[in-house]
């Protein structure tokens, strides 16, 4: 008599996350935007280019301060508390536990890593160029102004959820674009409320950019030579 055959587990397996990021389009997106980050960092380290750039970001702000609308102000400073610290830290965490239970350990160490590079570099940069910001704000800061730690974090959190989440194909690329206009909502918020000059925000959007498309590249690259090892 044939013996029964073993029951198959219970638990099902839970997919692998859909990182697929290890592409010819991702390895140049990585490319273009760390070649933009360092294009910003130079602009702002140069004096005589940070003068330019400085005659720029005035006009920027005065032309902001010539439309400024209440509802908009408002507006803008509702995008302040959403990417503020505490808001951004719980989406981290929620976003991080959700990731833990449901077993997505690749996707868990993609956001874990993208968002600490991220936040990392804020810290280092601001710390090391010392900006002053608006003099004309209409909130109260309390950190430097280069980078946008709001347009940072915007950046990479919504960059990295949908890399993180959506498989590759039509739909990524449609939620990319939704989460690159959303992180250009929150730099063109900061710029409305003079918190910080338009050079700050759209250096903290492709520094955001450029560690969460990095590192999701670089785990899916690992990842896939992993499995077919």
């Amino acid at each position: 008599m044939t013996p029964p055959a073993p029951q198959e587990s219970a638990v099902a397996e839970r997919p692998e996350p859909p990182l697929d990021c290890d592409s010819p389009a991702s390895r140049r997106w990585a490319v273009v935007l760390w070649l933009l980050a360092l294009v910003w960092l130079t602009l702002l380290a140069v004096p005589t280019l940070a003068d330019l750039v400085q005659q720029i970001d005035d006009g920027v702000t005065e032309w902001v301060v010539s439309i400024e609308q209440d509802l908009l102000v408002s507006v803008a400073k509702l995008f302040r508390a959403f990417g503020g610290t505490i808001s951004s830290g719980v989406v981290v965490i929620l976003v991080a536990s959700l990731l833990a239970w449901q077993r997505r350990w690749p996707g868990f160490a993609v956001w874990l890593a993208s968002v600490g590079l991220a936040e990392a570099l804020n810290v280092l940069i601001k710390n090391v160029y010392e900006r002053s910001r608006p003099s004309v704000s209409l909130v109260e800061e309390h950190s430097f102004s280069f980078v946008s730690g709001h347009s940072l974090t915007a950046a990479v959190v919504a960059i990295t959820l949908v890399l993180v989440y959506v498989p590759a194909g039509p739909r990524r690329r449609v939620w990319l674009v939704v989460a690159v206009g959303y992180a250009l909502l929150m730099a063109a918020s900061r710029v409305y409320i003079r918190a910080h000059w338009l050079s700050d925000t759209l250096a903290g959007v492709t520094i955001g950019a450029a560690c969460a498309v990095s590192v999701a590249l670089a785990a899916s690259w690992w990842h896939a030579r992993a499995r077919a090892a």
